[in-house]
């Protein structure tokens, strides 16, 4: 059964979709460092917000991408110090 739905899984992993996303990094870092994680890994930006707060800075971002194109950028920006947290819809 596994076997079978495998090709559907492929098909899903490669249909390109848009996602909401929030990144909150530490508040040196700039939007540049994180842009070419995303555009590195293929994904386009669509529209972005920065929102400054005490202790860190936030960006909110409409993504388009695959959902393998997706993961990996969260679990790229996971294992980085700078980045505190990454939530995506």
């Amino acid at each position: 059964m596994l076997v079978g739905l495998r090709p559907v899984e492929r098909r899903l992993l490669l249909r390109r979709r848009k996602v909401s996303a929030t990144v909150r990094v530490q508040r040196d870092l700039r939007f540049d460092t994180i842009e070419d994680i995303f555009r590195g890994n293929g994904l386009h930006i669509v529209s972005r917000r920065t929102y400054e707060h005490e202790s860190d800075r936030a960006f909110d971002l409409e993504l388009i991408g695959t959902s393998k194109q997706i993961d990996t950028v969260i679990d790229e920006l996971r294992r980085r110090q700078d980045i505190i947290s990454v939530s995506v819809e």
